[in-house]
């Protein structure tokens, strides 16, 4: 883990289509919230396992050796890292619908080089953009204060002069307040929501899960330099008892709202991409797809109107996205709109992608997992 910046992961929160019935219900717990040497450090459980969450500034040392214990046992090998899953959202209280549409676009002008769409919620009822996402500040709980769930919820509070400092939003990893007058100044606003958003990104996931360290396994983690070990967390001893079973609540509801089944298909990604660099070195030269690319079983129609498999909203009748699926279980997601985004991990695609199980996928304002 260094300094370097990861691939951040941005998402909407919407419908996840195909997977509710495998929601787990287990809540969120924070095990402990460390802050050493520009290291800020969470370590949190659910039904997924233990996730090890190390946001970096720019004060932490260059490298960063983290090596995990159980009963003695080094495990590091089969810890799962990854980019951390960042979620932005938007609260506007007391301001005018007229003023939340015009504060939407420029919010997300500001953030479009990170991510193109962030929701955003009001205790001031908007039907002049519903195209825009903002949705009424009651929904705000069924969107992200939903049990199993994991992100990093960064949170944009934008208040008119004269309302009452916003609450802390605990679930959340940071949030930020912005005074409506803010937006009068166009250079100021976009150094300081960039800035906070940036300072909250850096760093990385460890992921345990359970099969690899059961939730009541003690487990120690180390945190060294090139001058050795300058700090150990230890969850499970009678030294941290005090940090155990503090229920956190549970935070901001990430996109798949199935991160404990993402993380057991994470098992698997090793045997996959073999597979797939396989298959990528047997194409034919000149980048010819093979009889079982180019002959899919079945295509999924995303789009609008009452026709499409998973339907984006009433409309006009139109295909936005097909996931063709393929004898192998491949899928590749084909673009059919020049208009609506599609983006599979946080980046948006050209004609078409190939996907899995455990890409994130949205498709104009919804995002989906297929499997």
């Amino acid at each position: 883990m260094t300094g370097l910046r990861p691939a951040v992961c941005v998402m909407f929160v919407a419908a996840v289509l195909g997977l509710d019935s495998a929601r787990a219900d287990q809540p969120v717990y924070l095990l402990a919230h460390e802050q050493i040497r520009g290291l800020e450090i969470r370590l949190v459980a659910g039904s997924f396992g233990r996730i090890l969450d190390v946001a970096v500034s720019d004060d932490a040392p260059e490298e960063t050796d983290v090596r995990f214990f159980v009963a003695g046992r080094d495990v590091t090998a089969s810890v799962v890292r990854r980019a951390p899953l960042i979620e932005i959202a938007y609260v506007f209280t007391g301001v005018s619908a007229a003023r939340q549409c015009s504060f939407k676009v420029q919010l997300d002008a500001a953030l479009s080089s990170i991510s193109d769409f962030n929701l955003a919620y009001t205790d001031v009822e908007n039907t002049l953009c519903p195209e825009f996402g903002i949705r009424p500040l009651q929904a705000w709980d069924k969107d992200f204060v939903a049990s199993g769930d994991y992100s990093r919820l960064l949170v944009i509070e934008v208040a008119n002069e004269g309302e009452a400092e916003p609450p802390p939003r605990v679930y959340a990893w940071a949030q930020l307040p912005v005074p409506a007058k803010l937006f009068d100044d166009k250079d100021r606003l976009v150094g300081e929501v960039t800035g906070f958003v940036d300072t909250h990104i850096f760093g990385g996931w460890s992921v345990l899960p359970t099969e690899i360290v059961p939730l009541d396994a003690p487990l120690t983690i180390t945190f060294a330099d090139a001058d050795g070990v300058f700090f150990t967390l230890t969850d499970g001893s009678p030294a941290v008892t005090n940090l155990v079973n503090r229920v956190w609540p549970p935070l901001s509801a990430v996109a798949s709202r199935n991160l404990w089944l993402t993380l057991l298909l994470l098992a698997m990604v090793g045997l996959a991409v073999v597979i797939v660099a396989v298959r990528i070195l047997s194409r034919p030269a000149g980048g010819g797809r093979t009889a079982e690319e180019t002959e899919p079983l079945r295509a999924i129609a995303v789009g609008y109107g009452s026709g499409r498999t998973y339907s984006l909203g009433e409309g006009a009748e139109r295909d936005v996205a097909l996931v063709m699926i393929y004898p192998s279980g491949r899928m590749r997601l084909v673009r059919k709109s020049e208009d609506d985004p599609i983006l599979v991990n946080g980046t948006a695609i050209g004609d078409d992608a190939w996907i899995t199980a455990a890409d994130r996928v949205i498709i104009g304002a919804k995002q989906f997992q297929f499997t």
